[in-house]
Order: C-alpha cells, then structure tokens, then sequence
C-alpha cells in the first residue's frame, strides 16, 4: 500500500529504495513465513521534458513468501518476482539483495480501497529503464516527513515567514500542512507544501 494518495489511470515512474523484513503477528511456528516490504519514491513523467521529477513521496507494496507459498501460483509474488528479476522468490535473502541494484518500475495506482485510511493499492507495474531521462531528486529525504518550519524554510529556499504564512492559506483551503508537536511546535508536511507548490521548487 502507498503512504501517499496518488491519482489514478497516471503512468508514474518509481524507484527502489528499501526492502526489509516486517514482522508478522501470528506467524505459524512450523515452515518459513516472512512478510517482505518493498519501498519506492514515486516520480512523475514528463515525456515532452524528458524528465523524472520526485513527488517526495513513497508507496510501498507487502508481499508473503514462505514454505506454504507456490511463486509460480501465487499471482502477486509471480508478477513482482518476473518484474524484478528474481530467480528465488522463495529466498527471503534473494528479495533483501535487490537494493544493490537501481531498480525502476513504471506502474500505476489503483482506486482507494479504504477512504479512512486514503492510500491507493498498486495497479499494474512493469519494469522501467530510466536511462533517456534526467532525473530530478528532491533535496530532502521523503522518509522524513515531518520537518521544523525552519528545515522546510532551508528546502523551500524561502524565509520562514513565507513558510507559515504560505501554510496559513493551504490550511485555510483544507489541506492538512502543519501539526503540532507536544512541546507545540509547529512541524509541516513537507511532501504535501512540496507538491502543493510544484512551481516554485520543480
């Protein structure tokens, strides 16, 4: 599932950035179980620009392999094993290597299953080759989403004025920007203010 809401029926280009163990609740005791979670920054496709700009956001996809689990009958692991290149879906280490590698996929997002929860499930995906494009990362780390009004200031290149009076308007609009800290500090979201404002910082 993404941690972000993306719009549907669009081409996105997606990269590869962690793959890690997660555990798993009632996990039999007897045979292998392992749940796997893939992590990808989401770029947009500008074809006429020639371009890959990150959104600064990341979508994740959950996939279970294990000793009761065919890869050959099992659609799910099937598909990203083919896209990815995986020799041994069933080797847990097989699937933890693949951040060696720069991997890219081209896929798009499904509607939103759970309106509580506002993500949007992978639709379809293959694998991409990047290399025509030039690609524009963001200069901060998409994991981190919270940021202080000042970090967001130093990315924004923006004074911090500008920054909360800026947010005081995407709030006022309905957009969830800022929230407070326990200590009430003010934190702002910075993959949402980064994508509310492409056309001052792409």
């Amino acid at each position: 599932m993404t941690r972000n809401r993306f719009s549907e029926n669009t081409w996105y280009a997606a990269n590869l950035r962690e793959v890690s163990k997660r555990p798993i609740a009632n996990c039999p005791s007897n045979g292998n179980l392992h749940l796997i979670r893939l992590e990808f920054e989401i770029y947009e496709i500008y074809e006429n620009r020639g371009m890959l700009i990150s959104r600064g956001e990341l979508a994740s996809q959950d996939v279970v392999i294990g000793d009761f689990i065919d890869p050959a009958k099992d659609a799910g692991i099937f598909q990203f094993s083919s896209v990815l290149g995986l020799k041994k879906p069933q080797d847990l280490n097989a699937w933890l290597s693949l951040c060696r590698n720069d991997i890219w996929l081209k896929l798009k997002f499904a509607e939103v299953e759970n309106e509580s929860i506002g993500r949007n499930p992978f639709d379809y995906f293959e694998s991409f080759e990047p290399g025509e494009y030039e690609i524009k990362k963001t200069s901060f780390d998409p994991s981190k989403k919270w940021v202080r009004v000042k970090h967001a200031a130093e990315i924004m290149n923006k004074s911090e004025s500008t920054i909360r009076r800026r947010c005081n308007e995407w709030e006022a609009k309905g957009y969830p920007v800022t929230r407070r800290t326990k200590g009430n500090h003010r934190e702002i979201n910075m993959p949402l203010l980064y994508n509310l404002e492409p056309d001052e910082n792409r």
